[in-house]
């Protein structure tokens, strides 16, 4: 018999939805790049990539308590109902309008039976401590108030008051108001995006850091607003669903990270990798976990090349920044500055004379754009297809009658 035959109908759904969303997002590298620009609507499906995945794991949050869910009308009609009777009671002298009892009763089915009152108790009373820990510091908050009086040193324009929100009580009701939003207004906060490895995580001076470029305005008013950045969204919701059932069940569903390289000297970091999903992870010296992409790597090997790249680019900057002005210094040109996004490029032709063409196509412009080593730089030429195989087929017919001959 399979282990999750014992769980909960509840917890055995939410499995399959997380084997889903591992699928789901190990095959991303196919919704990146330029090719999938539409040019029609004018966006990159890309966009609302990220933000389908957040809103994917925070219905695994509603699921994830195993209670059944009664719809107002269904609480209303419920033959024995204590709570209801009291709200009718206790307000049955008041001279109140129908709307207003209706408003009353429906606060008091919130309180019971709403989603947010299922998602406190899970945070609150069944996460762990970690877990629990983990969710409140996956996003940050300021309360921005605009104020008239400026101090001294301010020479003009509108003066901003910035305050952190940290108390979990706050940080929670956000919380649900960022679940709204992803599951409510069809939200696109991206989150992190790994078609180049800039956009995940920086090196720089020793250290390897995530990089948080992603923030948005909720509870906008006349004189405030508040700011939230989400941080390691949604790799750090998948984190604690998978915590929460092993804690909770003893079923193991947490994404399996294997450490496939060390690096030592200038940068101390484990580099761990986990296969199904295509994700890269660094592991620093005091534990944390920072995403590194991986979508379009389909072997550790691939994996290692490509962070070796980014190490000793990382240390030649430093270099370079370190000397003075007087110092002469030789700049490598990396395979990251020549490429830039992996997966921009759709394919490589070889010359006839045995010459490597990395291939990019824009279809914006439609045309498409061939990197010459010799040069060090991307020729461009106009597209006559929007086949990717028939592209390929041009730039090669192109660069052996035109540019080699």
């Amino acid at each position: 018999m399979n282990l999750i035959d014992d769980l909960p109908e509840n917890i055995k759904d939410v499995i399959h939805r997380l084997k889903f969303i591992d699928k789901l997002f190990y095959n991303r590298s196919k919704f990146q790049g330029e090719f999938n620009y539409n040019i029609e609507y004018k966006f990159h499906p890309y966009f609302h990539y990220i933000a389908t995945i957040n809103y994917l794991l925070l219905t695994c949050f509603d699921a994830m308590l195993e209670s059944k869910f009664i719809d107002f009308g269904g609480w209303l009609r419920m033959k024995d109902n204590r709570y209801r009777d009291e709200v009718l009671s206790n307000n049955e002298s008041n001279k109140i309008t129908p709307i207003e009892m209706t408003t009353l009763l429906y606060e008091k089915y919130k309180e019971m039976y709403g989603v947010n009152q299922t998602i406190r108790t899970l945070v609150f009373e069944r996460f762990s401590e970690v877990n629990r820990t983990k969710l409140f510091n996956s996003f940050e908050v300021y309360k921005i108030t605009k104020i008239k009086e400026r101090p001294k040193n301010v020479l003009s324009g509108d003066y901003d008051k910035s305050e952190l929100i940290e108390l979990p009580e706050k940080k929670f009701k956000i919380f649900l108001n960022i679940r709204n939003k992803f599951t409510h207004e069809a939200f696109i906060h991206a989150g992190l995006d790994d078609a180049g490895y800039t956009n995940c995580f920086s090196l720089s001076e020793g250290k390897i850091q995530k990089r948080i470029s992603n923030w948005t305005k909720i509870d906008v008013k006349s004189k405030t607003h508040k700011t939230v950045t989400l941080i390691g969204w949604p790799y750090i919701l998948r984190e604690i669903i998978g915590d929460h059932i092993f804690s909770t069940y003893n079923f193991d569903v947490r994404i399996k990270k294997l450490k496939i390289k060390e690096y030592l000297g200038q940068y101390n970091f484990e580099l761990l990798w986990s296969q199904s999903e295509k994700i890269l992870w660094a592991k620093t010296e005091d534990g944390i976990l920072i995403y590194m992409g991986g979508s379009t790597f389909s072997k550790p090997k691939e994996a290692i090349n490509y962070i070796d790249e980014v190490v000793n680019d990382a240390i030649n900057m430093d270099k370079i920044l370190s000397m003075s002005n007087t110092d002469i210094v030789s700049i490598p040109y990396s395979r990251l500055m020549k490429y830039g996004s992996l997966v921009n490029v759709i394919g490589d032709v070889i010359s006839n004379k045995g010459n490597n063409y990395p291939i990019r196509y824009n279809p914006e412009m439609n045309s498409f754009m061939f990197y010459d080593e010799n040069t060090q730089n991307w020729w461009k030429q106009p597209a006559t297809t929007i086949e990717i195989s028939d592209i390929i087929e041009e730039a090669r017919s192109y660069i052996n009658e035109v540019f080699e001959k």
